[in-house]
């Protein structure tokens, strides 16, 4: 009797298992549409010689996938960045707004509440750089250009709900911008290289016909 009942509580925890499984899995079927995006800021101060640069940034990251398989989904992510630079020994400020649109892909390893996910995209931009002194609103400086960015990175879903997940993504992001002036000192064509380690928390969405 003693081993009827561990043998019940032992195929009852491995059926409540299951059952958490395939509860986590439900929303990384084939046919799931996911919703939403990431948010994510950074502030910083750069010293050069007599000066010390402040750098305050915000990156919003709408975005829509598609589970073309079991755990497998593509979609569209459309980012917007923005950038204020100040120089402590001056008044001149330098913004910098970007508009990205472009694929990405992620797969999923679901265990749980929990899924892990590798995940990929490669963005093209628009970007545009105003520099003045905003007290006399005067930007004597406006360039613009193209951006292009490729990411990677990897990330971690915990799903407080059926159709709610919260999401942390850790991701290495590398940055080739092509930019031109006509209108100053500073006419012609440049090109600038950038790399950076990003951490961006976001919600998604799980909208499923089952």
């Amino acid at each position: 009797m003693t081993r009827f009942v561990k043998f019940q509580s032992i195929l009852f925890s491995v059926v409540l298992i299951f059952m958490s499984i395939q509860h986590s899995c439900a929303q990384l079927s084939k046919g799931t549409f996911m919703m939403g995006g990431t948010l994510s800021a950074n502030a910083k101060s750069t010293k050069e010689r007599s000066s010390e640069w402040k750098t305050r940034s915000i990156n919003i990251n709408p975005s829509l996938f598609y589970f073309v398989a079991n755990n497998a989904a593509v979609g569209l992510i459309t980012p917007w960045d923005y950038t204020y630079e100040k120089a402590s020994n001056s008044k001149r400020v330098t913004t910098t707004s970007t508009y990205f649109v472009g694929p990405a892909v992620r797969y999923y390893f679901p265990f749980g509440s929990w899924a892990v996910f590798p995940t990929a995209s490669f963005m093209h931009g628009w970007r545009t750089m105003k520099s003045g002194y905003p007290d006399y609103n005067d930007f004597p400086t406006k360039v613009k250009g193209n951006m292009n960015s490729f990411n990677g990175g990897v990330g971690i879903t915990y799903f407080v709900a059926k159709n709610v997940g919260v999401e942390g993504v850790l991701s290495y992001q590398h940055d080739t911008a092509t930019s031109r002036d006509d209108a100053s000192q500073l006419s012609g064509e440049w090109k600038e290289r950038d790399s950076s380690f990003n951490l961006s928390i976001g919600v998604q969405v799980y909208l499923s016909k089952k």
